[in-house]
């Protein structure tokens, strides 16, 4: 059963409010000034049923109203656009994610959609209101084993376990055969056929997972109990008559069984054709000829041909003509090949061919709508892979040698022929010969994309986009996964390159403005952890300014601003977080040494004498020795002289009455002393 019938049959069976219900429920509750009782246990988190004091807002009710009345008449679209809407007034109800979530099951969205919306009804502090969260936990323990994730389904499942329903008898038994415990699986579809007599999901289940299965007595048992039942189901799901004739030993009760599913698209309405799916079945009891079977199951070629009808078709061919036709047929062969690898009757990889050559594989291993990995083929070979969510691709050499990886922001280069990757293997059908080549592929489940230890270890080289610089581009150069050397590139400008011993970096040059100069270089030292950094910002092989840090992380930083070779300002600050900031006097050339604690002054050293240092009260600045009257003029005059953008420099500043002020700003703080007072 497709994903939008099984909504459709939850909703028929009478499993959700009708729009008269919903009004009914509004009149008693949703206005209502008592909250329910909450219920017993959380789902994935806390789910309440009771709603808080105040009432809902009326746009929400509003919203609630039409958005149920539209999922009534089968408006999926429109019932979920209310929802979405809603949800933006009430972010707390339940209800809302819940019908987008049966809305998407109803316009046969991927799981993964459905899984999303039902979460979020289930998550912690969601509240409910018109519909049930039982029911909810149902279907999301029904979508959780659709998509393997069995474990999960089984936690939900115990949380409604007070409540009997067929549907979690269905998803429990379907979780059973998906998690490999097949004596419990049929234990609980036995129980089921007595407790729901006239649920056809359980005989179909039983039949569609039983059919690759080695039998059993209790197996055969129980399929003959099935097969004595087929009349109580067959107004519910007539496709039960060709999912029994497996079970039947009796070849004309075969024969008769798969006559009356031939025969139902006279009467029923159905998504699709019938008989292309009893094709092959009718051509092994003789109800049809195989140029018959033949054209059956072409008409599957743009939906896709199952592959375990392929393949049986194959053995059960007559004619010589007839092997000629599919022969011929498959060498130029425009299609799909559907693959239900594990047997649940969920499609789980699908394989586009031109002219009998793979185009295109797809695969979803966890069956939750959206392909794991898609991959191009030429000539028949895998050559590129994408990942789901675009989180990256791999390209091939010669399939399964990698060649490239994309993926979490870096794109791997591998060596050649060091590393192979094969998410899907190839293998020759029953009906190919030395003569009849044709290419399926199956998904391994075993296989997963290389690991980033591993795609290092493999690599020679791996580029990622520079975050600190739009359009920049780093590829790192590697050794038996140890970066040598890396560059970054702008274009065609290298604007860094920095070089590495044993993994470590420990040179690194810059070029900030883009003139084609490296000036900046930094040096570290991991053996010691001793580190340096010069800037030479004028190309002319003189270091402006210096900062190194020692090996018990002292720093220090010395600025040269004239290229004298010697620094006019200097700044060190020690572990202990003391600071000393240290100039020389440009007038006189004394030396001046600044004490700081958290950033701030504390006192200040001239030669042999200490001088005063005052936090002007209105600008952001120091003066040494003592304050100006005229201090709010001065201080405007030297802030606008000094360059907002500029680094620490120490210079004197001749104002306009001829006073001359000694400034030096560094370390964020700027100090003027007035040199004649």
């Amino acid at each position: 059963m497709t994903t939008k019938g099984a909504a459709e049959c939850f909703c028929n069976r009478g499993r959700f409010f009708s729009a008269a219900v919903f009004l009914a429920a509004c009149v008693a509750g949703l206005h209502s000034q008592s909250p329910a009782e909450p219920s017993a246990q959380p789902v994935i988190a806390a789910v309440r049923t009771d709603f808080p004091s105040r009432p809902l807002s009326p746009t929400a009710v509003n919203f609630l109203e039409k958005a149920v009345e539209a999922l009534s008449r089968s408006d999926y679209a429109s019932a979920s656009l209310h929802a979405a809407m809603g949800s933006s007034y009430e972010r707390a109800l339940a209800d809302f994610p819940y019908i987008e979530a049966l809305s998407l099951i109803a316009m046969d969205s991927p799981r993964a959609d459905v899984i999303a919306r039902l979460e979020a009804a289930l998550s912690e502090g969601m509240v409910w209101r018109a519909y049930d969260p039982v029911e909810a936990r149902t279907l999301c323990a029904r979508f959780y084993a659709e998509t393997l994730r069995y474990s999960d389904a089984f936690s939900l499942l115990s949380l409604v376990s007070d409540r009997s329903s067929a549907d979690a008898d269905y998803v429990k038994a379907f979780a059973l055969y998906g998690s490999g415990r097949i004596p419990e699986a049929r234990e609980s579809v036995s129980a089921a056929l007595e407790r729901w007599p006239f649920d056809s999901r359980f005989p179909a289940l039983f039949m569609t997972r039983e059919r690759v299965l080695s039998p059993t007595p209790d197996a055969a048992a129980l399929a003959s109990k099935i097969v004595d039942r087929l009349y109580l189901w067959e107004n519910q799901n007539r496709e039960l008559y060709l999912l029994a004739v497996p079970f039947l030993h009796d070849p004309e009760a075969r024969e008769r069984y798969i006559r009356i599913y031939r025969g139902m698209g006279r009467t029923d309405r159905l998504e699709h054709d019938p008989n292309p799916l009893s094709a092959v079945d009718a051509l092994e009891y003789g109800l049809i000829s195989s140029e018959e079977a033949l054209d059956e199951l072409s008409s599957l070629s743009s939906s896709g041909i199952p592959l375990d009808l392929l393949e049986r078709y194959a053995r059960l061919q007559g004619s010589p003509s007839a092997v000629a036709r599919f022969k011929t047929m498959m060498k130029g062969y425009d299609g799909t090949i559907l693959q239900d690898v594990n047997g649940d009757g969920i499609i789980d990889a699908r394989i586009s061919y031109r002219l009998g050559l793979p185009q295109t594989i797809s695969v979803d291993q966890n069956q939750d709508g959206a392909a794991d990995y898609e991959l191009e083929c030429d000539g028949g070979l895998p050559v590129r892979a994408s990942f789901a969510g675009g989180r990256g691709d791999a390209v091939w050499d010669r399939y399964p040698r990698l060649r490239s990886v994309a993926v979490s922001g870096r794109e791997y280069m591998l060596k050649p022929l060091s590393l192979s990757w094969a998410p899907v293997r190839s293998y020759s059908p029953s009906f190919v010969d030395s003569l009849f080549p044709f290419v399926i592929y199956r998904p391994e489940s075993s296989s997963s994309v290389p690991t980033e230890t591993a795609l290092v270890a493999h690599s020679a080289f791996f580029t990622q986009t520079d975050p600190s610089r739009p359009g920049g581009i780093t590829r790192v150069s590697l050794q038996n996964g140890v970066p040598l050397t890396s560059e970054s590139r702008e274009g065609s400008l290298v604007y860094s390159w920095t070089a590495y011993e044993k993994g470590y970096p420990v040179r690194t040059m810059t070029d900030r403005d883009g003139d084609g100069y490296f000036e900046t270089h930094a040096f570290s030292d991991p053996a010691t952890g001793i580190s340096r950094i010069e800037i030479d910002s004028n190309a002319n092989r003189v270091m402006e300014y210096r900062e190194e840090a020692d090996s018990a992380g002292n720093t220090s930083i010395f600025w040269d601003s004239d290229e004298d070779g010697l620094s006019e300002i200097s700044w060190k600050k020690k572990t202990d977080g003391s600071e000393t900031l240290a100039f020389v006097h440009p007038e006189n050339g004394d030396p001046v040494v600044v004490s700081l604690a958290d950033g701030k002054p504390r006192s200040v050293r001239r030669g042999e004498r200490i001088v005063p240092v005052l936090r002007d009260p209105a600008a952001d600045l120091w003066w040494l020795g003592s304050i100006p009257s005229d201090a709010r003029n001065l201080s405007g005059s030297i802030m606008k002289s000094l360059n907002p953008a500029g680094s620490s420099v120490v210079t004197t500043i001749v104002l306009k009455d001829g006073r001359v002020c000694v400034v030096l700003r560094s370390g964020g703080n700027t100090y003027v002393e007035i040199s004649d007072e």
